[in-house]
């Protein structure tokens, strides 16, 4: 009999099914296993009960519901009923999910943020037809035109919270050399900071590297045609002092990787859209293409010997390609220096981006080398260590492992 029941169903249990056991009746113990497993015992017993009380003239018993659980073996007091179980707490919303991507910065000089949609598509669809340079205004170069393909002058992140609008994030990134020519800030800063003038001539694209010949070879008299393999960007001289008195210059944007410009101009072709478009694919700064596999080179080979002359080096980067730098150590003083990094940012103004000094670091040619690979050489030991391990994956037995 079910010592949980009531004495009425005791007593009805036990003489009216002549001794016979049957299993517990199921209570509101809420668990799922348990209902499920017991809930056709329990309406099974219930209904014979009740179908041999009413035979003897006795009242029908109701579907039972307390008892104890035949797997907890709890009696109900101690166990919640399914109504009595408190309602769930309904779970609060998810945080909406933010997305960042780069996009463009600055086109043809103009903030993207500031295109109105007609320009925005009106150039997206140009840009699609010509494929090319087609010599876009460029109010940063003296001649006015741009030289590059797409017309992009910098990159900047984009951020969309869930569907709300899309706004801009963080600094510009350079990625046209062009852009640093604004208003000639960076002459005249470079000019004073070396050269200790204001209004330095400026000389574009020396020659520096000449081609090796097993032969001499007779060269034209202007020496812009020569076949140079290596040039500088730009040479500052003095325009008083003799005898001449100089500074070498190189100007470095950040390449990204990623999907091209293509993709944006597809979608911004597509239609005048009247709100900031979120950016169509994924791409971002790449620094390593940017510093060790462009910049390095060029230092490495240009200012061993621009050193011997006694001059140096200037270069011209912005605030985001300088936080990638880990650890430049700088020297204390200007004349120690063989590389002088001029680091400029870009501030917001109502006719659109500014380009404004920020910092002078100077430092030594190999402190520039750690800090544009991140890394410093292994020493031997570890190096040959590599080697043994090699050695040992490919062959456990080699001799040299003895």
């Amino acid at each position: 009999a079910n010592p949980g029941a009531s004495a009425s169903v005791r007593g009805v249990g036990a003489r009216s099914l002549e001794g016979r056991s049957f299993l517990p009746i199921v209570p509101s113990c809420g668990c799922p296993m348990h209902s499920l497993r017991f809930s056709k015992e329990r309406d099974s017993q219930t209904d014979l009960i009740s179908s041999q009380s009413h035979s003897r003239g006795l009242t029908p018993l109701p579907r039972l519901t307390l008892g104890f659980c035949r797997a907890c073996f709890r009696p109900p007091a101690q166990i919640a009923s399914p109504s009595m179980a408190k309602p769930k707490q309904p779970r609060p919303p998810k945080p909406l999910r933010t997305r960042r991507r780069y996009s463009i910065g600055e086109w043809y000089g103009v903030p993207f943020e500031a295109c109105s949609p007609k320009r925005r598509s009106d150039q997206a669809k140009k840009e699609i037809e010509v494929d090319g340079i087609w010599g876009g205004p460029c109010p940063f170069r003296p001649e006015g035109v741009c030289n590059k393909k797409g017309g992009v002058c910098s990159l900047r992140q984009y951020e969309q919270t869930g569907d709300g609008p899309v706004s801009g994030v963080g600094p510009l990134i350079t990625t046209c050399p062009s852009r640093f020519l604004d208003q000639r800030e960076i002459f005249r800063w470079v000019g004073e900071t070396i050269l200790q003038t204001t209004e330095p001539i400026v000389l574009g694209e020396v020659g520096f590297l000449d081609r090796l010949t097993a032969t001499p070879v007779t060269e034209p008299d202007d020496e812009d045609t020569r076949d140079f393999i290596g040039r500088i960007d730009d040479v500052l001289v003095h325009p008083t002092r003799k005898p001449l008195d100089w500074c070498a210059l190189e100007l470095q944007a950040v390449y990204f990787s990623g999907k091209s410009m293509r993709r944006e101009f597809a979608m911004l072709a597509a239609g005048e859209v009247p709100d900031l478009p979120f950016p169509a694919a994924q791409r971002r700064p790449d620094w390593r293409s940017s510093g060790p596999k462009r910049l390095l080179p060029q230092l490495q080979t240009k200012i061993p010997t621009i050193r011997t002359w006694g001059k140096k080096m200037a270069v011209v980067i912005d605030e985001a390609f300088f936080s990638s730098l880990i650890g430049l150590e700088p020297e204390k003083h200007l004349s120690n220096a063989e590389i002088v990094w001029f680091v400029v940012r870009y501030n917001p103004a109502p006719d659109g981006w500014k380009l404004s000094p920020l910092k002078v670091v100077s430092t030594k040619l190999d402190a520039s080398v750690k800090a544009l690979t991140g890394g410093v050489p292994l020493s031997k030991e570890r190096f040959e260590a590599q080697l043994v391990r090699k050695l040992r994956g490919l062959d456990a037995r080699h001799p040299l492992l003895g």
